[in-house]
């Protein structure tokens, strides 16, 4: 499982705990960033974290209402 999270010219990877370790192999790494360089994006990170529910909203301050 994976996910890209668009943010303009950023592409955050979130990727599966069971495939996280691949990503940073020898080559891999390179070529997710050329994939995605590809097709427009100026920076891409691989999120060390991997994919998880809910990551988009962990910088979120919430108020009460």
């Amino acid at each position: 499982m994976c996910r890209i999270r668009h943010h303009e010219e950023l592409a955050r990877v979130e990727i599966g705990p069971d495939e996280l370790s691949r990503a940073f192999e020898s080559g891999m790494a390179d070529a997710i960033v050329r994939e995605l360089k590809a097709i427009g994006y100026r920076q891409i990170t691989i999120d060390p974290r991997g994919y998880r529910t809910g990551s988009l909203n962990e910088g979120l301050v919430l108020r009460p209402t």
